[in-house]
């Protein structure tokens, strides 16, 4: 499986899907590689007009599963957050796909969150409120209350680590609060999403002191380009204090080095010019 594909079904998995739809929505994944490749596309260059194009081609293949805009959202989705496609509500031809883009515009221009994290927003939701329609053609919304809020989160929690469901249960408050503000549900129902126990002695500690970072740092093998690359890699997390994510997501053009400076896209789509220490570049 290519990187991209492998990372398509790493999302899957974060956002709770079961291992029967990991597999589906990976068949999918296959079918739209064929179909770019007859159209002479790149993933990066399928925009979100085509996707009603690619639907209709799986039903007129025979499928009667993701055939529709709304059931292609999480392959939409995933690639808005690998920024292959611009963000774009493309889902809203059904009550379900109406409701999720007005949550993608409200995370997008309200809240002007990072593509990937509208993205991790939005595959929560769409599981949710999936979960709730069934196989009706509702929303997903008519008739929510507490019962069905704690219903999924117990059913969250039988299968993700306790940090990993701390944060869909976030996710999850996220999408109650919009469904209320913007008047979809009539009573505000985010304070009944039950909190997630994370014990102490049972996670990694969020910090280490500084005999210990001096210890991963002289682990790294600087003789060979990927203990070089593992020495720049700690030292930014160390001595700049970024986000793992953060540290993942730099170009080669982020790094101004003439100016001895590295450009950081943080959360929010804040950018930051930071020092660039000369560890990290003289590592060897």
């Amino acid at each position: 499986m290519s990187g991209l594909g492998a990372r398509f079904r790493s999302s899957l998995g974060e956002a709770g899907y079961s291992a029967n739809s990991m597999e589906a929505l990976l068949a999918v994944w296959w079918h739209l590689n064929r179909w770019l490749t007859g159209e002479r596309l790149a993933a990066g260059e399928w925009s979100g007009a085509q996707v009603a194009s690619f639907g209709e081609a799986r039903r007129v293949a025979g499928h009667r599963r993701y055939v529709t805009v709304a059931g292609l959202a999480p392959l939409v989705r995933f690639f808005v957050a690998e920024a292959l496609v611009v963000p774009a509500v493309v889902m809203c031809s059904t009550a379900l796909g109406e409701v999720l883009g007005a949550y993608h515009r409200c995370l997008v221009e309200e809240r002007v969150l990072a593509s990937r994290t509208v993205a991790r927003f939005g595959l929560l939701a769409e599981r949710f409120l999936s979960a709730r329609r069934g196989s009706g053609s509702g929303s997903g919304v008519e008739g929510l209350c507490g019962a069905d809020v704690t219903r999924f989160v117990l059913d969250l929690c039988t299968r993700r680590s306790a940090a990993s469901a701390k944060v869909h249960v976030g996710e999850l408050r996220s999408l109650l609060r919009f469904l209320y503000l913007d008047g979809r549900i009539p009573f505000s129902l985010a304070d009944t999403v039950p909190g997630v126990a994370v014990w102490h002695g049972t996670v990694l500690p969020p910090t280490i002191d500084a005999s210990q970072v001096v210890l991963l740092l002289n682990s790294c093998d600087r003789g060979t380009v990927t203990g070089r690359r593992d020495f720049a890699v700690v030292t930014l997390l160390a001595r700049l204090g970024l986000r793992s994510a953060e540290v993942a997501g730099l170009r080669l053009e982020d790094l101004d080095w003439r100016a001895g400076e590295i450009v950081v896209r943080g959360k929010g789509n804040r950018v930051d010019r930071l020092p660039m220490p000369s560890d990290a570049v003289r590592c060897r």
